[in-house]
């Protein structure tokens, strides 16, 4: 889960970028693979200029033998094209809007150039066409820095191969011979403290993983040498994390080749797991991928005994004829992603996009996500909006949207509860003429009245100032909009997003009408006893006027919880029954901070300490999370009163008195 430099700036990293605090292990990685861009990959990409005129069985080897038969004058510039296209800026954008907070990035040795080498690998390096450094260096230099993503670079072609396939630009497929000649490993070793050195000083750069998928026959003792040696390299010149994987076929707990007790006294170092659930699984049926497939990453992530654990790629992707019911996957995601978020390191799914995109494609977490959209560059002739990017939360946790979510992983629960709400579209408020525009397509948030349907349509509408569709209040946790509140009429729906919304009389007291934006200050109470506001002292006491020890900041998309006259996090450092509550200086990334308001059951849920609750029959405690219709319930039943929204302006910012 992110964390927002708004509330906590003072406590995160170097030039206030999330990398700093996943290099000092305060915050997992969450993260995406940039898969088929700087190395490219024919099956991901098989709709790239690159590939005309190449034969398939040729582009199937990848990027060396596509170039071989293109050669440099055409070649040259499809490559050009594909890195300039393929991932942009507003792509870097969206993975942060996402809610991830690194993305991975697959090099070959060629990005570095071909005049210090010489012989046949020189030949070789030569085929590859040019250029594609100044993209990685646009990648952690400005886009990732811009948006607050981390950048950990793959070494995924290194010369001669170190596993033969595509995705090594072998000469020669199914050949390994990096491990062959000590010159591949020394200039692979060469190219890591080159690119350590050129981003050292970047503050999106967070390390490099010294070598991908290495093959499974491959000589463990060249191996180890070379990781020993890069560490020692690297360390001469940065502190940077650094990803280290076992042979392909030793991804599991123990010593030796596996790696449990490798580079003991090494620091900010990571093994690298890439725990598939496709090859080796075809006969698996679902119930055997649920559970065996399942159970065996978690089993050897808990008898993990090395450094921290990093998955540097995954998927939902299993063998094809299993999971294409909806649901069934909807079930197998939810006891896979919880898996996937205990490596203490983090995880990086793979792939950001792939051909195939807008048609439910299970290797793009883009098409996943739905965020295919780009985001409108607004001017003073479009912008309506004038305040900043806003996340509209509705009940449910699911942000508020008009785009096409049909399976995205954007409305699904089990990955908003692991990742926190991740919003598929942003808005901006005008105050004056109360519109809320989009920030994907322009459009403004409109209810207009279908006598057909007999019924108000909430839908995106061009922006008109005056028109009164168009013109809504954000007050009391409520959307209004001619003096009707917009609710959902099923919040377990997120498929049917304009059919599922309504207009209908104001109540404050229907969850269905609950909005807030990703962060609000708030007074807390008990829901049965109004008349009395939680304090900085963790007493209930009557409000006061602008007693700022009785107003709470909300960070709805992080989940954290700060007391406005303390300054310090609501803290929960005890994973029991009647643990301690407490006020707490806040830690980016602290498990003990992680709190969830759930309108629908009014209860503050612990998002670290899974099934807990703020629980106040005392002084305020954990408490196991009780079901609607428990007679105790009435002491975690908790009322937030919304005060204001900080990112908005005038007099809905405004702090309300008592």
């Amino acid at each position: 889960m992110r964390v927002v430099a708004l509330v906590l700036a003072a406590a995160i990293g170097a030039d206030g970028h999330v990398q700093g605090d996943i290099r000092a292990g305060r915050v997992p990685s969450r993260g995406v693979n940039l898969g088929g861009w700087l190395v490219a990959e024919y099956w991901m990409t098989t709709s790239s200029s690159i590939w005309n005129g190449v034969p398939a069985d040729r582009a199937a080897q990848g990027e060396y033998h596509a170039m071989s038969v293109l050669g440099h004058s055409a070649g040259d510039a499809a490559f050009e094209s594909h890195r300039r296209s393929f991932i942009t800026q507003a792509d870097i954008a969206q993975v942060g809007a996402a809610g991830l907070n690194t993305v991975r990035v697959p090099v070959g040795y060629w990005i570095r150039g071909c005049g210090m080498l010489t012989g046949a690998l020189f030949q070789q390096c030569s085929v590859f066409a040019p250029g594609g450094l100044k993209y990685l260096d646009m990648l952690i230099q400005q886009w990732a820095r811009a948006a607050d993503v981390a950048v950990l670079i793959s070494i995924h072609g290194a010369p001669g191969s170190q596993n033969g396939n595509d995705h090594s630009a072998a000469v020669v497929k199914g050949k390994v011979d990096w491990p062959n000649d000590p010159i591949n490993v020394k200039v692979t070793r060469d190219l890591v403290l080159f690119l350590v050195d050129r981003y050292k000083n970047e503050p999106a750069f967070l390390g490099v993983g010294l070598l991908n998928e290495p093959d499974g026959q491959m000589n463990s003792n060249v191996l180890f040498s070379y990781y020993m040696a890069s560490y020692n390299d690297v360390r001469s010149v940065s502190d940077c994390i650094l990803t280290m994987m076992p042979r392909l076929y030793n991804q599991y707990a123990g010593n030796g080749d596996a790696m449990g007790d490798f580079g003991k006294t090494m620091q900010n170092v990571w093994i690298e797991w890439h725990p598939y659930l496709i090859w080796g699984y075809e006969s698996y049926s679902e119930a055997m991928l649920l559970n065996q497939g399942i159970n065996s990453i978690a089993n050897n992530i808990a008898n993990w005994r090395g450094h921290p654990l990093y998955f540097g790629e995954w998927s939902i992707v299993t063998p094809a004829s299993t999971f294409s019911n909806p649901d069934a996957l909807a079930s197998f995601r939810r006891q896979l992603v919880p898996v996937m978020n205990a490596a203490q390191g983090g995880w990086a799914y793979w792939t950001w996009r792939a051909d195939g995109d807008g048609n439910g494609n299970k290797w793009s977490l883009r098409d996943l996500l739905r965020r295919m959209q780009y985001p409108i560059v607004r001017t003073a002739a479009n912008a309506v909006g004038s305040s900043p990017p806003l996340s509209v939360l509705q009940s449910n946790g699911v942000g508020l949207s008009l785009l096409t979510q049909t399976q995205s992983l954007a409305a699904d629960p089990a990955w908003i509860a692991a990742m926190g709400p991740l919003v598929a579209e942003r808005w901006s408020y005008n105050p004056s003429t109360q519109q809320l525009q989009s920030l994907t397509n322009g459009n403004c948030l409109d209810a207009y009245f279908d006598n057909g349907l007999q019924r108000n349509v909430i839908h995106g509408y061009s922006c008109d100032g005056s028109n009164a569709n168009q013109k809504w209040q954000l007050v009391n946790h409520q959307l209004v909009n001619k003096g009707l509140c917009l609710a959902l009429v099923d919040a377990a729906i997120n498929t049917d997003l304009v059919g599922n919304r309504r207009l209908v009389a104001c109540d404050t007291a229907s969850t269905a009408q609950f909005f807030t934006l990703g962060i609000e200050v708030a007074r807390l109470r008990i829901a049965s006893l109004a008349s009395l506001v939680l304090t900085a002292g963790l007493t209930f006491q009557s409000p006061l006027a602008r007693d700022t020890s009785q107003l709470w900041l909300f960070n709805h998309l992080d989940y954290t919880v700060m007391n406005q006259g303390s300054g310090q996090c609501l803290d929960a450092y005890e994973a029991k029954v009647g643990g301690a509550v407490h006020l707490y200086e806040c830690v980016p990334g602290n498990v003990n901070q992680l709190w969830r308001y759930n309108p629908q059951t009014r209860q503050l849920q612990h998002m670290g300490h899974a099934g807990y609750c703020l629980d106040v029959y005392g002084p305020p405690h954990l408490n196991t999370c009780y079901a609607m219709g428990d007679p105790a319930m009435w002491a975690q039943a908790l009322q937030l009163e919304w005060i204001s929204f900080p990112a908005l302006t005038g007099g809905y910012a405004a702090v309300q008195s008592s």
